[in-house]
């Protein structure tokens, strides 16, 4: 039956209805995915709330009755009645946590240790009781989220006695993961068997090719990479910046400089190669920027293929690998993630095509993932311009012998960074490791060091403002004193560290008698780096801030 609008369309007509057909089709096959997106919309809902009672931030009734209610739950389901790529990714999370756990041995005072039951709990017996736990989920993964809110719950009690926060960006976004695949879990079976109960409307029946489980792990797979994809998107939205800017003009190679004079890297151990790693680093900056670059903004589209997935996940390990060899910073949690993630999509691939709703789904969680998850925005300008932490040991004798940041063990990140509360009164205003987070301007001002700083460092200040520091100090001590050798030794590189410092760099150290010490020296220095053209780095000292805690 003709009408005046397919009068004029004419040839158009045949198009129209191929483009109506095609449409109904792709609602149709959507529909049939509405449980599985279903699945992955509540699980993320149940981390918003459970964020909302703190649930990884501390040790509480809230979060502990949160936890009875949560491993209860899921104490019927079995290993074999997951997912398989689902299982895969939190196995690896949980059994990561356990592993850290065990590493990650009692490094505190007594002080801090017997300080309540709750602190003498967290630190002595999650060392024993996470593994012991891990075993018991690898069978039933509703208690692999147990050995996560232990670690968890430990780390900020740490921050809390320390005063000062730990370094938050290595393990806390794959806690939460851990959160997510594990209410996964639950929800995918609820579905499961509601489904099965339940009669729904032809086009509603979930799609019999991809089970809820495993669209629940596409679901983690897209928060995980939102971490890439928003570091990307952090580079663009500096202040100042365009879409090319951090490609074209941020000087990569500076964070080897300030990594070098702090004392970490494997390089440091051959210097010849650390020249010529700053060298080519300098020399192909806008090419390794533009690989870095594209690689996180290519996480939110590489789902469309699972190989494109698994081959760029794969890509972020070895990105994470040459950080390491070249700056010490290491991301080991997220690489063992990014590890599970590669055999899980390997374990798909051989077995489905995605179609086209999970593609979107996937995407639509990446976007989405910062509304409810901690994602990182690792985006900024780095520099010449270091506010550089020193720490020296005073023996009885007078002499004083700089300490690796290793030392400090749980503190040893933000000791290296430069970041144990705020001791930068009247120094370089930059982040850590020269990095500048202010924008374009700030960055081509650090590029010269043309920032301001006081004619004296207010580094006492901040101590006095912040006595929890110089207790730090002095607990830590006490603590080291208890683990020495024979000869008066510390070996702390055997230790989880985010970054490591250079055991060739600090030779004195490793012949120390600790227990001659009588004080700490903490020193920072706002320097501006440059290569001296033959191997070494020169550093320009502006301003210079010193604080003796007497430990004696």
């Amino acid at each position: 039956m003709s009408s005046p609008l397919t009068d004029r369309l004419g040839p158009l007509t045949p198009l129209a209805e191929r483009s109506m057909r095609f449409l109904k089709a792709e609602a149709s096959s959507a529909a049939g995915f509405s449980p599985h997106a279903a699945v992955v919309f509540v699980a993320c809902i149940g981390v918003y709330l459970l964020k909302k009672i703190g649930f990884l931030s501390g040790w509480g009734l809230a979060p502990t009755f949160a936890l009875a209610v949560i491993v209860g739950s899921l104490a019927f389901i079995k290993s074999s009645d997951v997912a398989r790529p689902l299982l895969i990714v939190q196995r690896t999370i949980f059994l990561l946590f356990a592993f850290y756990a065990v590493i990650s041995y009692p490094a505190v005072s007594d002080v801090y240790i017997y300080e309540s039951w709750r602190s003498e709990f967290l630190h002595l017996h999650v060392r024993w009781l996470a593994p012991a736990v891990a075993v018991l989920a690898w069978f039933r993964p509703g208690f692999g989220i147990v050995p996560v809110a232990l670690m968890a719950w430990k780390k900020h009690l740490m921050a809390a006695q320390f005063g000062f926060k730990l370094n938050a960006t290595d393990y806390y976004p794959v806690a939460e993961l851990a959160l997510y695949t594990t209410l996964a879990i639950g929800f995918a079976a609820a579905g499961a068997i509601i489904l099965k109960r339940k009669e729904l409307p032809q086009p509603f029946k979930p799609n019999e090719g991809w089970s809820l489980g495993e669209a629940a792990f596409l679901g983690a797979f897209g928060i995980h990479i939102a971490n890439y994809f928003y570091s990307a998107v952090a580079k663009v939205t500096l202040p100042g910046a365009s879409l090319l800017t951090w490609v074209l003009e941020n000087e990569t190679h500076n964070i080897m400089m300030a990594t070098w004079v702090i004392g970490l890297g494997p390089l440091q151990s051959f210097e010849w190669m650390g020249f010529a790693g700053h060298e080519f680093m300098a020399r192909f900056q806008h090419g390794s920027n533009a690989l870095v670059f594209a690689s996180q903004v290519a996480g939110l589209f590489c789902i469309i293929r699972l190989r494109w997935a698994q081959l760029l996940t794969g890509f972020y390990d070895i990105m994470h690998l040459v950080i390491f060899v070249t700056t010490s910073i290491l991301f080991w949690k997220w690489m063992t993630l990014n590890a599970g993630l590669v055999l899980a999509l390997g374990w798909l691939i051989k077995r489905k095509e995605i179609p086209r709703p999970l593609v979107v789904m996937t995407m639509g969680v990446t976007l989405l993932a910062p509304t409810v998850f901690w994602v990182a925005t690792l985006g900024w300008f780095d520099t010449a311009a270091l506010n550089k932490a020193t720490v020296e040991a005073i023996t009885e004798d007078g002499r004083s012998v700089e300490l690796p940041n290793v030392y400090f063990l749980e503190g040893s990140a933000q000791v290296s960074k430069s970041s144990i509360g705020s001791p930068f009164d009247g120094h370089f205003d930059i982040s850590v490791f020269g990095k500048a987070k202010g924008g374009r301007e700030q960055m081509h001002r650090a590029k010269t060091c043309d920032l301001p700083v006081a004619e004296e460092s207010g580094l006492a200040n901040s101590f006095t403002r912040e006595p929890r520091l110089e207790t730090y100090f002095k607990q830590h001590h006490a603590y080291v004193q208890t683990r020495l050798n024979k000869e008066g030794r510390f070996n702390a590189w055997v230790f989880p560290h985010h970054n490591w410092a250079n055991p060739s760099r600090y030779r004195d150290y490793q012949t120390l008698d600790l227990r001659q010490v009588t004080a700490y020296r903490y020193i920072i220095e706002s320097v501006c780096l440059s290569y001296d053209g033959e191997g070494g780095v020169t550093e320009d000292v502006r301003l210079r801030g010193t604080y003796v805690i007497d430990v004696d």
